[in-house]
């Protein structure tokens, strides 16, 4: 078992397995940090999907707002760094920061703890109205339902009538 924090949900939790979590803050690059992160762990699966975002950014000008890497280890330890790109609103910051810590949650295996949270504030209804929240959900839409949960747990209803 493994302990990590998440700042968004305001908890620390323990999830399954050897986990090494740790949420980057705001970072200038996102595509600069995901190839440090990639060579510092010997992961250059993720250099494709770089200079994917490097070329979706120079042609669309498409910035992400944020990003979950995660590798394995050589020892089984799962390595998994959060991120939102600099510039955003609070509001924005804080939605993004949530939705990034839910796929780190998910990573990590403890999905089960944002359905508990959820149940416990009587939100599964508010936040996931079109769909059940089951193992059919695309991690992407539990993601954003994490973002909104953390919208929810710093600014209250308020934060759930933000149109962002």
């Amino acid at each position: 078992m493994s302990k990590i924090k998440l700042d968004s949900f305001k908890c620390e939790i323990e999830v399954p397995g050897e986990i090494d979590y740790k949420y980057e803050g705001e970072q200038d690059s996102l595509i600069l940090y995901g190839l440090k992160f990639g060579i510092k762990n010997k992961a250059l699966i993720y250099l494709p999907v770089l200079i994917s975002e490097v070329v979706v950014s120079s042609l669309h000008g498409v910035k992400r707002a944020g990003v979950c890497y995660v590798v394995e280890s050589n020892s089984g330890k799962k390595i998994i760094r959060t991120m939102i790109s600099k510039g955003h609103s609070e509001f924005v910051a804080t939605y993004v920061k949530g939705h990034e810590e839910t796929h780190a949650l998910i990573e990590a295996g403890g999905k089960s703890y944002l359905e508990k949270i959820l149940k416990e504030n009587n939100l599964a209804g508010k936040l996931f109205k079109n769909a059940k929240f089951s193992s059919n959900c695309s991690q992407e839409d539990i993601a954003d339902v994490g973002g909104q949960l953390a919208l929810y747990l710093s600014y209250g209803e308020a934060g759930l009538k933000l149109n962002l």
